[in-house]
């Protein structure tokens, strides 16, 4: 949880938000901290933006593939970890699930791979596929959502 009064929520509300397809979703604000999704491409300074504009005083670098330690403020790399768990055949997103509670106050920040040349081996391309749905996932969950690009942060929502 966030130290700052900033970042405190103290109010318990829930809000109803049409999603694409004109589906409703509801998104429940928690006592306590936000979840913040960040993202972008390869080294465009998430860290750093992230590291300036959040409480972070510690972070799980996944950027080896390691398993995510959700006891950190902020959880970097996340891609890597996707990266594993398709050569291993696990869905990353169905691990993400399963933590839900253990990341609710976190900032997560995750490369988009989803831009440049599709790959030629399988492995690779399904690595992509399952990075794009766990940030589908993830972006429903974040209470915000950032893009990063050349180290500007510019909030999509």
């Amino acid at each position: 949880m966030f130290v700052t009064e900033k970042w405190r929520i103290e109010i318990v509300c829930t809000s109803f938000e049409r999603m694409p397809g004109n589906a409703l979703t509801t998104r429940t604000r928690r006592k306590g901290g936000i979840m913040v999704l960040i993202f972008g491409g390869a080294f465009q300074g998430k860290l750093d933006y992230a590291r300036e504009n959040f409480p972070i005083s510690t972070v799980c670098d996944c950027s080896d593939g390691k398993t995510p330690d959700f006891t950190k403020d902020a959880i970097y790399g996340i891609e890597k970890f996707v990266l594993r768990c398709a050569r291993e055949g696990r869905e990353a997103a169905d691990f993400f699930r399963k933590h839900r509670t253990e990341w609710q106050e976190k900032v997560l920040i995750i490369s988009d791979v989803s831009q440049g040349i599709v790959p030629m081996d399988a492995t690779l391309r399904a690595f992509r596929e399952m990075n794009g749905r766990l940030m589908l996932y993830l972006a429903r969950e974040a209470e915000q959502i950032i893009r990063v690009f050349c180290g500007i942060g510019k909030k999509v929502e």
